[in-house]
Formats: structure tokens, C-alpha cells, sequence
């Protein structure tokens, strides 16, 4: 069944707004054999989830024409040495913090403390921007989107609690850790072309101890990630650090159902 937003009314900010019908989902994905899939391991792989028009807007957005200074450089610990995040805006007089940001991350993982760089986006765009990404925000609040993720999952699901695009360049990881809190469903879309696996940035699935790998997924482009975050103690995963001089940026839309 053909999946469309268009006819969707959804709230944002108080106003109640129609989604534009240009995002939709993949017509041919069939949502019984998924949910057989997730009953059986907790997680499924989605090929193909987007509509092919609508994941080369997201792409072409986040790669090509989103501002450079509208990422958000996300990194812990925080240089001060307090353990917490750092946010820095992606701008040319914040390089030196960049770096200092990078270097106390890694120094951080090396002694084997949860630690994390890589740039994001945040819910900080100007009253009713019109953005490929905003709009991407009200269709992941749609009921079309909502409705299809509880056939697959077999539980309703009520919205998002966090959602954002992340991007991996050289040098970037996201060490062990569990998310529990977060929510009780993870979502990953990945949007990267052409990635090849010894690229690194690729996401491990650990034991409780964080010493067994028991998964590993290199990302695909339009795959849609779900995995199921048990209560209080959710799923210890991380993502392995991106080599030097990678041509291609590691570009996904994660968030917490």
C-alpha cells in the first residue's frame, strides 16, 4: 500500500500544519514479513525504506546544499575535562576548538571512557523554515510513518524524542555505550552512498560487558535501521572510527522512538 504524508495533519509548535506530499516510503515494502523479522531478533534492516525521490532530496540536502555552518560539531568530553558534550558551531573561527574538541575525545577513548566526535544537526532552524530537513522532521512525526513503524515493531509508538543527521568525516567515531533512557526504539537511516566497509565508521553491536562484538553493519544507502532499546539498560553498540582521507562523508538521520 502506497504510504503518503500528504494527507497528513501533524502538530508542530502548537499550530496544526499539513505535511508536503513530497516524502513518502518505499510502496513495495511489505510490513508483515519485517515485523517477523523484528519479533525474531529485536532489530530488522529496512533496504530500500524511502521512496527513491525522497532519499536523494535528503541526500543531495545534507551533502551538497545544507550551509556547512548549520553543522554542529558534538564531542565528549566537553575540552573543559568535565564529562559532558561539547557543542561547537561548524565555523571557521571555531577551528582551534575543533581540534582541542577531536584531541580530548580521542585521549578520552584511549583510556577507555565514553567518548564521541562527529558533527550533527539541531532543532535550532528559524519559525517554520522550510528546509529539506524540517520537513523531513514532520514526516517522521506523520501517522503515516508512525502507523507503519508499529505494524513492524508490533507496538504503538506515539512520536520522536530526539531525532537529528549526523555525519562522520576522517577521524570521527562514537565509542560503546547503551542508550538507555533514550527511548524504547532506535531508528538509523542511512544516507550514505558507495561506503566500503574498510572506511571504517561502521556500527558494532556488543554483549551487555561491551567485549563481544556480536554484529556489525557497514552502512547502506536508504536503509533503514530499527532496534529495540531494552528498559533501563537499552543495547551497548558504537561506531568504529572513520579513516583518513575517506572521499565520501558517512551521513545518516538517527533518533529515539
Amino acid at each position: 500500500m502506497l504510504r503518503h504524508v500528504s494527507a497528513a495533519l501533524i502538530e508542530v509548535e502548537g499550530a496544526r500544519r499539513h505535511v508536503k506530499p513530497d516524502y513518502s516510503i518505499n510502496p513495495c515494502l511489505d510490513p508483515d514479513t519485517l515485523a517477523a523479522t523484528f519479533r525474531e531478533q529485536n532489530q530488522v534492516v529496512i533496504d530500500q525504506f524511502l521512496a527513491p525521490e525522497t532519499a536523494e532530496t535528503l541526500h543531495r540536502f545534507f551533502a551538497d546544499e545544507m550551509p556547512k555552518e548549520w553543522w554542529t560539531v558534538t564531542s565528549r568530553p566537553h575540552i573543559s575535562g568535565q564529562d559532558k558534550p561539547h557543542f561547537i558551531r561548524n565555523i571557521e573561527h571555531n577551528a582551534h576548538l575543533i581540534r582541542d574538541s577531536f584531541d580530548a575525545a580521542t585521549a578520552a577513548c584511549a583510556r577507555g571512557e565514553f567518548a564521541y566526535h562527529f558533527m550533527r544537526t539541531q532543532s535550532n532552524h528559524y519559525d517554520r523554515c522550510d528546509c529539506a530537513e524540517c520537513r523531513f522532521r514532520e514526516f517522521l512525526g506523520s501517522g503515516e510513518l508512525l502507523d507503519f513503524i508499529s505494524e513492524v515493531t508490533n507496538r504503538a509508538r506515539d512520536g520522536i524524542r530526539e531525532s537529528f543527521a549526523s555525519r562522520y568525516d576522517p577521524g570521527s567515531f562514537l565509542a560503546p555505550h547503551d542508550d538507555a533512557n533514550n527511548g524504547s526504539l532506535t531508528f538509523v537511516l542511512q544516507l550514505t552512498k558507495n561506503w566500503q566497509s574498510q572506511w571504517g565508521g561502521l556500527l558494532h553491536f556488543l554483549d551487555d560487558e561491551g567485549s563481544v562484538v556480536q554484529d556489525v553493519l557497514v552502512p547502506a544507502y536508504n536503509s533503514l535501521l530499527l532496534f529495540d532499546l531494552p528498559a533501563d539498560r537499552g543495547r551497548r553498540h558504537c561506531v568504529s572510527q572513520v579513516a583518513p582521507d575517506v572521499p565520501e562523508l558517512r551521513l545518516s538521520y538517527t533518533g529515539w522512538f
